[in-house]
């Protein structure tokens, strides 16, 4: 198989990692960048092509040449506008002024869930996540029926699981840049790689697992000093005729009939949609350097509105 394993980070996640490096260097003399993520993201999901949503200028990423040439960014076309068909979704019945509003922030967080879900599973890419999934039953008598119940749904349908997968340390120190880069470039690693991508193109992901951890643990050893394992979550959306009847075919608006085109797709090939969380693994490395942060979501939500990288994408979806 020569297709390389994709890695879906949106806009929305790229703001919450920004604003978790803000607050990482405001209190230590680490100073951690993005490129920190793709590395952890790289070696835990098998990830070899990163892609960033458009508009976005690639030379003003703060990565290496090593990474930039792994990254590709999808620039916005009108066929399919994911964005737009999402937010007039929830629009259609929410106050006006919903997606500025304190009160409607869980809220928020789903419509990008959503709109996530959708641009990542149009790219046949898994998803990169730094937030949580929105917990959808906070959201009841919040959001109407029409969309609750097929996104309860939804959300329901995903199963997780957790495996001891490759970690790089914390943070990739500057001397060893080369030696990791080496690592992601070898013949272990693109076993690896592909056992990841596996995954997604069983019926039975669960039982994919063992190799996945299997060939992960052969890296490990490896590149034992440079590697550990870790417990990593994965969540895993099953594709299968229910999720078009329960969920997107039950989503009001336009969103349904192109959801459905999308998702139809997915279960002709028997794929399955890889969400690889990393909220904990990240503020675990804010906690240990500062153990007073008490509300450090709402701290994240705060720096993320001032990120460079909180982009409004022209609310399109892109092809390849």
């Amino acid at each position: 198989m020569n297709s390389e394993k994709k890695g879906f980070l949106s806009p929305y996640h790229m703001g919450a990692l920004a604003a978790l490096n803000e607050i990482g260097n405001k209190i230590s003399e680490e100073n951690e960048n993005i490129e920190n993520i793709l590395y952890v993201t790289a070696f835990q999901a098998g990830i070899e092509r990163f892609m960033f949503l458009g508009p976005l200028d690639k030379e003003n990423l703060t990565i290496s040449p090593f990474f930039k040439e792994r990254v590709s960014i999808i620039n916005p076309k009108k066929d399919k506008d994911y964005y737009k068909l999402v937010h007039d979704m929830f629009i259609e019945y929410m106050p006006p002024d919903y997606n500025e509003s304190e009160k409607y922030k869980k809220v928020q967080r789903l419509e990008f869930f959503m709109q996530d879900l959708m641009i990542g599973s149009d790219l046949k890419s898994s998803l990169i996540t730094v937030l949580d999934i929105p917990n959808i039953l906070e959201l009841e008598g919040e959001i109407p029926a029409s969309i609750f119940i097929p996104i309860r749904n939804l959300i329901s349908s995903v199963k997780y699981e957790t495996a001891l997968l490759p970690v790089p340390k914390i943070v990739v120190p500057a001397n060893d840049v080369e030696r990791y880069q080496q690592i992601l470039t070898s013949g272990a690693f693109a076993r690896y790689s592909r056992a990841q991508e596996d995954l997604e193109n069983t019926e039975k992901p669960f039982k994919v697992i063992n190799e996945v951890v299997r060939t992960g643990k052969k890296l490990v050893e490896i590149n034992f000093g440079l590697l550990s394992l870790r417990k990593t979550p994965l969540w895993i959306l099953k594709t299968s005729p229910i999720i078009i009847e329960t969920v997107f075919g039950k989503l009001p608006g336009g969103l349904a009939e192109v959801a459905c085109k999308t998702w139809a797709a997915w279960i002709e090939q028997k794929r399955q949609f890889i969400i690889y969380n990393y909220y904990t693994f990240l503020t675990d490395i804010v906690i240990k350097q500062v153990k007073k942060f008490a509300n450090i979501e709402s701290e994240i939500e705060e720096a993320k509105s001032k990120s460079p990288y909180k982009i409004k994408p022209n609310l399109q979806h892109l092809d390849e």
